[in-house]
């Protein structure tokens, strides 16, 4: 409750034709998991406008009746529209030419923006509403600024005929039954909201030393967060040091390590000094990995009960391949691990075996 109570909440939707998926994101955040939302936000078109202003506005309408069935203060919690607009500046009736997707597409991402400017709020956005390239910018525009206390959520109802009617907004509490539109009925207690929370990559820290006042142009955004990844990506730097039989990995300022068995110390060694991949012939072994093998790591295998086995034939190092990788798996980040292991490149002719970023080997000390 902390945590919850640290911030500022705020309710962001994008809507069309179906302002009720305000209300059942609203009902669950501050009804079943007692989430406090200071503010409401909702972009969207003047179809939507007076859609908003028949159902979340109005005195009588669905919004108002379900801060009265459950406590809140309507005059509490202000709904804030904005509207997408033109060149002009006239209000976009509906969402149908690439001008009017691109001028959609900067509102969303200006609004994101502003509201994540400010340290002491928590933006609640839901993809659930409006056209799908509306959610889909949403889900771009968290993407970019969203901060690590932001969720991006879609509200899930069910059952389908509940989630498809245009008059629920969301379960009344003396309400044992449900009448739908088509004159269907629903019991209460099979009914059934909640949010799905969807993870995000999270940008903001990638470009945040390039944000303005404004987002003046969001393609040169995204653009210059796709470079700050790639120098990333071309930052990592990865070592096998042979007396330890370890790889070492270092991302910018963070340090990775893992520790392989010693078969799998040799198969990783090989692998190591041939950058450009191996092949395992058919019923073939493999001399050049045994050598290191019994070089370097014969002495680090104490245990008679290796899991690995003890023949060095292709088929037998295909299998110690997959041990090897389930060894760096348990050890790395999924992203680093990604990068480090053994990958198989298969085409007609041949299987390639290779480390995508392959390590620097590093000598052992001279002995004195």
């Amino acid at each position: 409750m902390a945590e919850t109570n640290r911030y500022r909440n705020i309710l962001l939707a994008v809507s069309g034709l179906t302002p009720q998926i305000v209300t059942e994101t609203f009902y669950v955040l501050a009804v079943l998991r007692n989430i406090p939302i200071h503010r409401i936000v909702i972009i969207t078109t003047a179809v939507g406008e007076r859609r908003i202003a028949e159902t979340i506005r109005h005195q009588n309408g669905p919004f108002v009746k379900l801060c009265q069935d459950y406590g809140f203060n309507f005059f509490d919690i202000p709904v804030q529209v904005e509207l997408i607009e033109d060149e002009e500046g006239n209000v976009l009736e509906d969402i149908r030419t690439f001008s009017d997707n691109e001028n959609m597409a900067r509102k969303i991402m200006d609004v994101v923006f502003q509201l994540t400017r400010d340290p002491d709020t928590r933006i609640f956005a839901s993809i659930a509403g409006g056209r799908k390239t509306m959610s889909a910018y949403l889900a771009l525009a968290m993407q970019l600024f969203a901060r690590d206390q932001d969720h991006l959520t879609h509200v899930l109802v069910w059952p389908p005929e509940v989630e498809a009617d245009r008059g629920f907004f969301y379960p009344e509490p003396q309400k044992e039954v449900v009448q739908l539109q088509d004159g269907k009925t629903v019991a209460a207690g099979d009914i059934r909201i909640d949010l799905a929370d969807i993870p995000i990559i999270r940008l903001r820290h990638v470009i945040e030393a390039e944000l303005g006042q404004d987002v003046a142009d969001y393609l040169e955004l995204i653009k210059l967060s796709q470079f700050r990844i790639n120098e990333l990506i071309h930052s990592l730097v990865c070592e096998w040091d042979i007396a330890a039989g370890e790889l070492r990995i270092a991302l910018g300022e963070n340090r990775y390590t893992a520790t392989l068995s010693g078969k799998c110390a040799a198969i990783y060694h090989y692998a190591c000094i041939h950058p450009k991949g191996f092949e395992l012939p058919k019923c073939e072994k493999m001399p050049g990995m045994e050598v290191l093998y019994e070089k370097y790591y014969k002495i680090r295998d104490f245990s008679s009960s290796r899991k690995e086995g003890i023949l060095w034939d292709s088929s037998q190092i295909q299998k110690d391949i997959s041990y090897l990788n389930k060894q760096l798996h348990q050890q790395l980040p999924v992203t680093i691990y990604d990068r480090v292991k053994i990958v198989s490149l298969r085409s007609r002719e041949k299987t390639l075996y290779r480390i995508p970023s392959c390590p620097k080997i590093i000598e052992p000390s001279p002995k004195t």
